[in-house]
């Protein structure tokens, strides 16, 4: 009976190793996930900034563009202002 004893014992060692084994590889699965939604929200707010970014861009071209052509017609008006005078 000392035998199954000791094979009890031993079972018992090795399972505990087992358990703490598994343990161990759950808490580390669960460092990977946390450590991949951090990296994905990371990301999404990236992504926000630059579409953020480019829809300012987009916004200053706009305002360029509209003061130009003013400033085209401006131009124009003035020329066309100075021919009537000369004529």
């Amino acid at each position: 009976s000392s035998t199954s004893v000791l094979w009890r014992l031993k079972q018992n060692v090795a399972n505990g190793f087992k358990r703490k084994k598994k343990k161990k590889k759950k808490k580390k699965k669960k460092k990977k996930k946390k450590k991949k939604k951090k990296k994905k929200k990371k990301k999404k707010e990236k992504k926000k900034k630059k579409k953020k970014k480019k829809k300012k861009k987009k916004k200053k071209k706009k305002k360029k563009k509209k003061r130009k052509k003013e400033r085209k017609k401006e131009r124009q008006l003035e020329s066309t202002a100075a021919s009537n005078l000369s004529s």
